[in-house]
């Protein structure tokens, strides 16, 4: 595959991110660790360059060289998860660990595989963008053999027009290779979204309408309280009143309850962004942008709720006034 004109990168890995496919092992960390094996972390068995390939970044240490595929090569890189959890604030480099290794032919993992950590990489989603990150541990794809494996090529251009190619390099190796149907890394993602999507897309119409009840709310909770005053506001005008003096009058008396709404408003929405956590990707919970934007569009319709019945109200001449009131 790496010899197709237009390939960058390509590699193996057991499991593909994003797909909903993927296995854990049992694992426990150094040799005076207890027999028993009692921590289950994610298992990708990958080709040297897969780590390259799809992007992953190497915090530490190093990726595997075309030396570790060899069968007996004991060595494992770990991600950013796996060694903030199991070494804390040591350096993992060099440490051992143990692994469940699969039995041939059978699904559990009743052998022991002892492997020296030689890299730690940057945290992958493996099955959504929300879930909650599981330690991963890399081993050599010869160390252990998975029964089928994804082909995963970096190339240049549109990854579609490689397709054919990539299934022809895959036959020139062996045509008895059985090839399922394509998957494009680049639109990975795409395949655990449409929930996402929809979930995103229904919290958006609510939230909107929510937004609109509450501004027809405000408006009409505030334009009411100016209208009641007009008998006052009338004659205050025809006693020649100053306009810029019940304007302040009206906003401070306006503005009062409405900042008060804002401030008990923002912290019950600070309290339920905890019910809607997990729905989040790369966005937090507490966003003072979010906040401050619809704490003062609150405003800015009050401001306007009382300013425009005044208006009316006090560019009546002060007859037409006396006897609008």
């Amino acid at each position: 595959m790496r010899a197709v004109p237009g390939v960058a990168q390509a590699a193996l890995v057991n499991h593909l991110p994003m797909t909903g496919s993927g296995t854990s092992t049992p694992m426990r960390v150094g040799a005076a660790a207890s027999r028993d094996f009692a921590e289950l972390v994610g298992l990708r068995t990958i080709s040297p360059a897969y780590l390259a390939t799809m992007g992953i970044s190497l915090r530490r240490g190093r990726a595997f060289s075309d030396a570790d595929m060899d069968s007996t090569a004991r060595v494992a890189i770990i991600d950013k998860a796996f060694a903030e959890r199991y070494f804390g604030g040591r350096d993992p480099l060099g440490e051992r660990i143990e692994v469940g290794r699969r039995v041939p032919d059978e699904s559990d993992f009743g052998n022991k595989l002892s492997l020296t950590v030689v890299g730690v990489a940057d945290d992958v989603r493996q099955y959504t963008l929300t879930e909650t990150l599981k330690p991963t541990v890399y081993v050599p794809r010869t160390v252990e053999p998975w029964p089928s494996v994804y082909l995963v090529a970096q190339v240049n251009g549109t990854p579609g027009a490689y397709i054919e190619q990539l299934r022809a390099a895959v036959a020139k190796v062996d045509p008895d290779v059985s090839l399922s149907d394509r998957l494009i890394v680049q639109d990975l993602p795409a395949l655990k979204l449409p929930q996402e999507r929809f979930t995103t897309t229904v919290l958006i119409v609510f939230a909107c309408t929510a937004l609109i009840v509450a501004f027809v709310g405000v408006y009409g909770f505030v334009a009411y309280t100016v209208t009641q005053r007009r008998r006052e506001l009338v004659i205050r005008v025809a006693l020649g009143a100053r306009s810029r003096a019940i304007l302040r009058q009206l906003l401070v008396t306006s503005l009062l309850p409405a900042t008060v709404g804002v401030v008990l408003g923002i912290g019950g929405a600070a309290l339920m962004s905890r019910v809607v956590r997990n729905l989040l990707f790369g966005v937090t919970t507490y966003d003072p942008l979010t906040f401050a934007v619809v704490g003062a569009l609150v405003v800015v319709v009050s401001v306007v709720a009382s300013v425009l019945p005044a208006l009316r109200v006090m560019n009546l001449p002060p007859r037409d006034a006396l006897v609008a009131a």
